[in-house]
């Protein structure tokens, strides 16, 4: 089943449409989808697909061998390939006849295995640029192998791409297409502890309940996502041990560099190095106050909700999942998750709001949209605002978000009124959400604004 990736399927289509030898590089997190949107692509073309090993040079050798020989079938058999050489210059070759499209999947495997592919891949782009229709794509699940040996200054082949296809989790819309059996508020919890990934979704059983599948898989030591989190580090770092203690110290709370470098005993500045790498694996984001990128008030938070979760978790109740207490761990932990829930339904607001402002539905032409945290200018009291956006000249939006079991009061929407009072643009748009839906006396002063969207999550 194919969901969503219209944006991702267009640009490839684009791109292939266009006459001469094109180049893409696509790239994602390990189980984002990135071979099904791949295989979507390849449905109505020439493709010779070919997928990278972790094992021997002769095996992917012969695995290269294998993919041209599906392709140009029996009757136009070459000779065995003795080196990747052999393989891609014959691509190249038949690619002067027609368009044909060549994937190497599993890219970080396929140089690990030839160290001189990109040398050999350079030449040919060189020499058969004038008079190819080959369209080459390169697909990695490590961002740091993409950024370093693919799209880097110091890449062999850095300048050449035509397409460079970041290919994201499923937000939480397309999470609800691919998984329907879940009312909205499971849905959600859900996607707060695999982040739309398409490899974790499958793990998912529909007919079981939210806490039967959080205990299945991350609270027993046998989990089918136990080891996820250790697993998917170890493939984007070498010597993951400090990464590990940095992302537990943000997942347990410290968002500024210095605190997460006093929680792990390091210095700021070897901390901040540690920082970029996890950024560079797309594990951290460093977080600014909305249309504030130069402001000192840095935040640090875990990117991906599987690694939060994870990390937040379960470290410190592993020895209790190793002894079987799936029970006693998910009762110890379920106070927290539901405030780990609250941080998720802001992701999912602001996504939300993404999707109207792309139908035409949002006043405010948002350049940004993001949070924003800061003190009070008169009274210097900590403000934090869930959801801002602005075009930065004449419109911006508020949002607020509550995951409670009580409907949002009307003092909700009185509180962010008040807080966006900070700000000084002349026109302002309101958006609350709420978990349980919202009061009468809410609705009724929502309505006489005139400028409030509510949005109930169920």
């Amino acid at each position: 089943m194919f969901i969503g990736r219209e944006y991702e399927l267009g640009r490839l289509n684009q791109l292939y449409r266009e006459t001469g030898f094109r180049y893409a590089v696509v790239y994602g997190r390990r189980g984002v989808g990135k071979t099904a949107l791949i295989n979507e692509f390849s449905r109505d073309k020439d493709v010779i697909y070919f997928m990278g090993m972790d094992s021997s040079r002769q095996q992917n050798v012969d695995n290269l061998f294998r993919s041209v020989l599906a392709y140009v079938g029996n009757a136009r058999r070459p000779q065995p390939f003795s080196d990747v050489g052999d393989g891609l210059k014959l691509i190249f070759s038949l690619a002067r006849e027609k368009r044909i499209a060549f994937v190497i999947d599993g890219i970080t495997y396929a140089a690990k295995t030839f160290p001189g592919l990109f040398e050999q891949l350079k030449q040919l782009m060189d020499e058969n640029r004038g008079h190819s229709q080959l369209f080459l794509i390169l697909c990695s699940s490590s961002r740091i192998f993409a950024d370093r040996h693919l799209l880097g200054k110091r890449s062999l082949i850095y300048g050449y791409e035509d397409l460079r296809l970041l290919v994201p989790p499923f937000d939480f819309e397309e999470t609800r297409k691919y998984i329907r059996k879940f009312n909205d508020v499971d849905l959600a919890c859900i996607y707060g502890v695999t982040g739309g990934v398409v490899r974790y979704l499958e793990k998912i059983d529909t007919s079981l309940s939210v806490e039967a599948n959080i205990k299945r898989c991350f609270l027993h030591a046998s989990g089918a996502l136990y080891g996820e989190a250790e697993y998917f580090l170890r493939q984007e770092i070498r010597e993951p041990g400090v990464y590990n203690a940095i992302l537990a110290a943000v997942a347990g709370g410290c968002t500024r560099l210095s605190e997460i470098a006093q929680e792990i005993g390091e210095e700021t500045s070897a901390t901040a190095t540690y920082m970029r790498s996890l950024i560079a694996a797309g594990l951290i984001r460093k977080e600014f106050p909305c249309g504030e990128e130069n402001s000192r008030r840095t935040l640090y938070r875990i990117d991906d909700e599987l690694m939060a979760f994870w990390y937040r978790f379960i470290p410190t109740r592993i020895n209790w999942i190793q002894q079987g207490y799936a029970d006693g761990v998910f009762r110890d932990m379920l106070p927290e998750f539901h405030m780990y829930m609250g941080e998720v339904f802001e992701k999912i607001c602001i996504q939300y709001i993404r999707r109207l402002q792309k139908a035409g539905r949002v006043k405010t032409a948002c350049t940004e949209i993001g949070r924003w945290w800061g003190p009070h200018p008169e009274t210097r009291e900590e403000v934090y605002i869930g959801i801002m956006g602005t075009d930065k000249k004449e419109w911006a939006l508020f949002g607020t978000c509550r995951w409670t079991e009580e409907k949002a009061d009307v003092n909700v929407l009185s509180d962010l009124e008040r807080e966006s009072g900070i700000f000084n643009y002349p026109n302002k748009e309101f958006f609350l959400f709420a978990k349980k839906g919202f009061t009468r006396r809410c609705m009724e002063r929502a309505n006489a604004m005139g400028n409030v969207t509510l949005v109930a999550f169920v």
